[in-house]
């Protein structure tokens, strides 16, 4: 399994080397389970939405979806028992994401725009 993030379904601000780091993930486990299934090996993708942890507890922005890493590894476990080769959650904010990322790139973007312009400015800090 090659665990990457559900960032990869839209592009964010704020996120943009995390995001294409999990990009990357996508693009690697997808073609490495290509070449795994000739060898019956099965590869599984995670992809998560926001758990709560403590590296998240830090982040000064909203997380819709959150869940506790309890449910987190339930889902997980759960997945991989049924040979999923994609595991994503919450099923709700997957799903919202998964209707953005549908959406045609130039409607997309002009809605992510007004979505970034009606955001609170986050300086940096000194610390």
């Amino acid at each position: 399994a090659i665990v990457s993030s559900s960032v990869t379904f839209l592009p964010l601000t704020r996120a943009e080397a995390y995001g294409a780091s999990k990009a990357a993930l996508d693009y690697l486990c997808r073609s490495l389970a290509i070449d795994c299934a000739r060898l019956g090996i099965g590869l599984t993708l995670i992809r998560p939405g926001f758990v709560d942890t403590p590296l998240t507890v830090r982040n000064d922005f909203p997380m819709p979806g959150r869940v506790e890493s309890v449910t987190a590894s339930s889902a997980i476990r759960r997945g991989l028992a049924r040979g999923k080769r994609e595991i994503c959650f919450p099923r709700a904010f997957i799903g919202v994401l998964r209707l953005f990322s549908w959406l045609p790139v130039n409607l997309w973007h002009r809605l992510a725009v007004k979505m970034v312009r009606a955001a609170p400015v986050h300086e940096a800090s000194d610390g």
